[in-house]
């Protein structure tokens, strides 16, 4: 039994990213899947408490990049109660799609 388990592991760590992949594309209606999305180039939208409209603080690579450089906007500001999204960008669009 125990030869076989590294085979097992791989089997489930397999199932696991085919099932993440597809989550991304179930959960938040995207056409590219969870690996895509993760190292996408990204235009950062931050909304600032009370302005109803957002306003581009740079590009990232990376979901993940995206929020942290929302983040260290709104810490270098000084500033309570703000959102942001992240607009993906392709060749064809600066804003294909918007995700956290």
């Amino acid at each position: 039994m125990m030869k076989h388990l590294p085979g097992v592991i791989g089997i489930g760590l397999l199932l696991t990213a085919c099932v993440k992949d597809d989550a991304c594309q179930k959960i938040s209606s995207s056409q590219y899947s969870c690996t895509e999305l993760g190292g996408s180039p990204y235009n950062v939208m931050f909304t600032p408490k009370g302005n109803d409209a957002g306003y581009n603080i740079g590009a990232t690579q990376g979901l993940a990049a995206c929020g942290i450089t929302a983040y260290n906007h709104a810490t270098s500001q000084n500033l309570d109660g703000w959102s942001y999204y992240c607009c993906l960008k392709t060749g064809s669009s600066d804003c294909a799609e918007k995700h956290r």
